[in-house]
Parts: structure tokens; C-alpha cells; sequence
């Protein structure tokens, strides 16, 4: 079978139960309450989101994404490719109706980004990034996951940190 054959058959396999799925709910508001730390007594609702802690979210609805330069080079995404990925991702994202309207925030996806690592610090420049993991996973309980979001906020308010808001 050639690999685009296969790739297409993958592609097929995985995204099924998504296209069959019924009533499927990807979106829960991130709040402040940590699940994995038993002392904040975190609740969910019948959605499985929590419904304690701050909600997480921007100060500004004009955000700035950067695309990590290397791309996924083993599966062949140079970084104009997922340059345009990722834009057209957030472009989906930031149209999307919702019952209140699509979200009311603006996306500006740039790059390319030499950094790779998920941090926060107070000291230095910061960026929102997207970044390719192509050999180990560095997330602990997310060997199974497609994508994970890291989010770095103040605690007491909910608001994410930015490379301007500390």
C-alpha cells in the first residue's frame, strides 16, 4: 500500500468515531481550580467542566500566536505549512457559531519562533506558541493526546499571562 494510501486510511480511522459521535462536547472554560491537587476540592459539572476557580482568560481579546520554526520535519510539515494550519485552525475557531455568537476575540498568528519549551518567565520575553512533539511526549498523562493547551495565569484572578502582563 503506498504511504499516501495509508495516511488517507489513518486519517479515516481516526477521525471516525469523531464524525459519528453524537451530542460530542470539546469545550470546557479552563478555571483557576486544580484537579490534580486534592486540597482545592474541585467540582464538576454533568459536562465534566469544572464549575469552581476563576475562569481562565486573556486580558486583551487581541492575542498574538507564534508558530515554532521547525515545524514537524519527520512527518514533513515544513513550517509553512503549519504556519498555515494553525492559521486556518484559528480562523475556524474565531468564526464559530455559538449560541451567544462566535468568540470575541481576534487571533494574529506570526512566526517563525525558535522557542520550544511551555513556560512563564517574569524576566525574559514571553510567546504564545505552537510547538510540534514528533519523539517523547514531556507531559505527563497525555500519552494518548493529540494537542494539549498549557496555560500559564495568575492564580487569584484567572488571568493568563501574556508576554506583557507581569
Amino acid at each position: 500500500m503506498s504511504r499516501p494510501a495509508f495516511r488517507l486510511i489513518a486519517c479515516v480511522a481516526l477521525l471516525a468515531p469523531l464524525l459519528l459521535a453524537r451530542n460530542a462536547r470539546a469545550f470546557c472554560q479552563a478555571t483557576t481550580c486544580d484537579p490534580t491537587n486534592i486540597s482545592e476540592m474541585c467540582q464538576f459539572n454533568a459536562q465534566n467542566c469544572l464549575i469552581v476557580g476563576q475562569p481562565l482568560a486573556w486580558q486583551s481579546n487581541c492575542v498574538t500566536v507564534s508558530v515554532q520554526a521547525a515545524g514537524a520535519p519527520k512527518q514533513h510539515i515544513d513550517y509553512n505549512a503549519a504556519l498555515g494550519s494553525v492559521t486556518r485552525a484559528f480562523a475556524a475557531w474565531t468564526s464559530a457559531a455559538c449560541s451567544g455568537g462566535p468568540p470575541s476575540i481576534a487571533v494574529h498568528v506570526t512566526g517563525p519562533i525558535s522557542c520550544d519549551a511551555s513556560e512563564y518567565n517574569p524576566d525574559r520575553s514571553n510567546a504564545n506558541i505552537v510547538v510540534f512533539r514528533e519523539d517523547s511526549w514531556p507531559y505527563v498523562g497525555g500519552e494518548d493526546a493529540l494537542g494539549l493547551t498549557r496555560v500559564h495565569f495568575e492564580k487569584a484572578t484567572g488571568t493568563i499571562w501574556t508576554p506583557t502582563s507581569r
